[in-house]
């Protein structure tokens, strides 16, 4: 994360974080995430949030895509193990959110763009947040 948004803004012995770097209003690398299984066994140790420009309206979905997304005013976080799977999982919870696909093949899909970023391959899930967000200043 420092070679890529320079030196964070607060550091601590548990986390470092940016503000406004890149696409996200908040970057917060954790010392120790929690452990979770989906989409693979990892530590969620990057989170990220973004602004988002779309309907919450279908929100509820998004815990069974993945229920560690939070959706929080005009905001969507998440906490994995990179962030090209961060970008992955956030276009996907906007593909839920407008309806073009289900919880269900939302998570499918995640699973098996994480193997192509585990094979080095790239995918336009992993390239830059594909949904209307406003740049933070």
């Amino acid at each position: 994360m420092m070679e890529r948004y320079g030196p964070p803004r607060r550091v601590s012995n548990q986390r470092l974080s940016w503000k406004n770097n890149g696409p996200w209003l908040r970057t917060v690398v954790h010392s120790f995430g929690e452990l979770r299984s989906f989409p693979r066994l990892a530590r969620n140790v990057l989170e990220q949030t973004a602004r988002y420009k779309g309907s919450l309206a279908r929100k509820g979905l998004l815990a069974e895509f993945d229920p560690t997304l939070k959706a929080q005013g005009n905001e969507l976080t998440v906490a994995n193990e990179s962030e090209e799977i961060n970008l992955a999982t956030l276009n996907l919870a906007d593909e839920v959110l407008r309806g073009s696909k289900t919880p269900g093949q939302a998570r499918r899909l995640l699973v098996r763009v994480v193997d192509l970023v585990d094979a080095g391959k790239r995918t336009p899930y992993t390239e830059g947040l594909s949904f209307n967000y406003r740049r933070p200043r």
